[in-house]
Formats: structure tokens, C-alpha cells, sequence
């Protein structure tokens, strides 16, 4: 009676389940560590094309939000400054008021008073030239000659409009609040008599460029909240896409690493088995 050794072929099937399994866990550890569920085109090519189309949205939407929001702080600095200009408005046209009253000869005011109500007009007087010629981060905040153009998106965009504070009722550059280029330009008690309608309008012009820059803050508000809101979604996207389920995963890895045990078993009794039927054979032929 032949004897028939099939051991050999054992061993080779479970040799190549051991290594498909061996390979399987490698890659089932790459995406637990990377936390990627799309290793290679290889795993999923389609995929993995829409996901990169996505990343790139995602770096051109964060860009654009970026830039919107730069242009927002730039704009809440011009409502801060323009804030701080009406209150010196304000004061300066309490000092001309006193100013009226101590020429009345009234006497609520007296001369100690109006030489320190000077004093106090020539330094508000020099805050308003800073304020009006202030600047962030390199751009003049006010009277640029030009307006600001801020995309917010691939087809649509926001324009600002300049706010010009270089005014006069007469529209025509003279000696007015915001016209003043030192603090001698209106040193004496009369000029700020003589100003007073140019005080008036000034105020008014503040008023309407305030009103201005909130129109500004509230049109990026809105567009830096779409592009906040389309970046998080298009992100969700691409977790969806690209991230890896942590949970199923370590389970897919945990039922591998069982299938490897048993591969690595089944080879090693296939290694007994054979083992077993050659030293049988050769016992047999020894004994013959």
C-alpha cells in the first residue's frame, strides 16, 4: 500500500494565509496610528481624489476666512478710533461753550479757568491729528483715497468704501478740526469761536463714518461666519472621507491577530504532521 505525503501542501496554504494575515495587520496598525482610513489610491482611488479636492477647498475657504478676518480687526480699529474721535469732539465742544460764556462776561467762567481749558484744547487738539492720521499695521485707517476690496469667496467679494474724515461745510481745505496740520493752528479763544461751524460738521461726519464702519463690521460678521460654517463642513466631509473608524479598526486588528495565531498553528502542526510521516517512512524502510 502507497503512503502519501500531503503535508507539503498544507504547509505552503498555511504559510500563505500566515503572510496575507501578517500583511493585513500591518496595514490595519498603519491606519489605528495615522488615524487614516485611505492609506494608498490602492485602498480606495476614488476616494482619495474626492478628499484632496476637499483639502484644497479647505485651504483656499481657511485662506479667504483669514483674510476676512485680518480686514475685520482692521475695521473694528477704525470704530475704536472713531469712538475716541467723538469723544474728543465732545469735550472740545464743551471748552467752546465755556469759551462763550466767559466772553458774555457771564463770570460763570473765569480767566484761570479758560487759560486751563486752553491749555487742555491744544493737547485735545494734537490727539485728533494722531487719531485722524493713525494707521494699522502699515494702512492708514482713514482717508486713503481708495476703498478696500475683500474676496469672500471664488465669485463674490466685499467693497469698503474709504472713510474720509477731511471735510469742511465749504468742501474746500481750510482751517477746520480736521484740517489742522499742528497744534498752533488753532491756539487762541477766537478760532474756536470761528471753527464752531466747522466743530459742528465735524461731529456730523464722525457720526455718519461710524455709522459707516458698522455697516462694514456687520457685512464681514456675516461673511466670516458663511466661511467659517462652510470650512467646518467641508471638513466633516473629508473626516468622513479619510478618517479612520478607532473602534472598528482595533477590532479588525483584534480578529488578525487571531487569524494570525491560527495560521501560525496550523503551520506549525502541518510541521509536526510531516515531521511524523517521515520518520514512519523511513522506520518502514529500515526495517525492510
Amino acid at each position: 500500500m502507497g503512503l502519501t505525503l500531503g503535508g507539503g501542501s498544507g504547509i505552503q496554504a498555511g504559510l500563505h494565509h500566515l503572510k496575507r494575515t501578517s500583511m493585513e495587520m500591518d496595514k490595519s496598525l498603519q491606519r489605528i496610528s495615522s488615524g487614516k482610513k485611505i492609506l494608498s489610491a490602492a485602498d480606495d482611488a476614488g476616494g482619495l481624489m474626492v478628499a484632496m479636492n476637499l483639502e484644497n477647498q479647505i485651504n483656499r475657504t481657511n485662506s479667504t476666512l483669514s483674510t476676512v478676518q485680518n480686514t475685520q480687526s482692521f475695521v473694528e480699529m477704525q470704530a475704536s478710533t472713531l469712538q475716541s474721535i467723538n469723544e474728543l469732539l465732545e469735550r472740545i465742544q464743551e471748552l467752546v461753550d465755556y469759551e462763550k460764556e466767559h466772553d458774555s462776561g457771564s463770570g460763570v467762567v473765569s480767566d484761570s479757568e479758560i487759560a486751563s481749558y486752553r491749555s487742555e484744547f491744544l493737547d485735545l487738539q494734537a490727539q485728533l491729528i494722531d487719531l485722524r492720521d493713525a494707521d494699522f499695521n502699515g494702512s492708514k485707517l482713514f482717508n486713503r483715497g481708495d476703498s478696500i476690496t475683500i474676496s469672500t469667496g471664488s465669485s463674490s467679494s466685499v467693497e469698503l468704501d474709504d472713510i474720509t474724515l477731511a471735510t469742511s461745510p465749504t468742501g474746500y481745505p481750510g482751517s477746520g478740526f480736521f484740517y489742522v496740520t499742528s497744534a498752533t493752528d488753532l491756539n487762541t479763544m477766537e478760532s474756536w469761536e470761528t471753527n464752531d461751524s466747522d466743530l459742528t460738521y465735524a461731529k456730523e461726519v464722525i457720526a455718519g463714518a461710524i455709522a459707516q464702519v458698522a455697516g462694514h463690521e456687520s457685512v464681514l460678521g456675516f461673511a466670516a461666519d458663511y466661511l467659517s460654517e462652510m470650512s467646518l463642513n467641508m471638513e466633516s466631509a473629508h473626516g468622513r472621507i479619510m478618517d479612520v473608524n478607532l473602534a472598528e479598526e482595533t477590532a479588525n486588528y483584534a480578529a488578525l491577530s487571531m487569524q494570525q495565531e491560527a495560521a501560525a498553528a496550523a503551520v506549525a502542526q502541518a510541521n509536526v504532521n510531516m515531521k511524523n510521516a517521515f520518520d514512519l517512512l523511513m522506520s518502514s524502510i529500515n526495517r525492510d
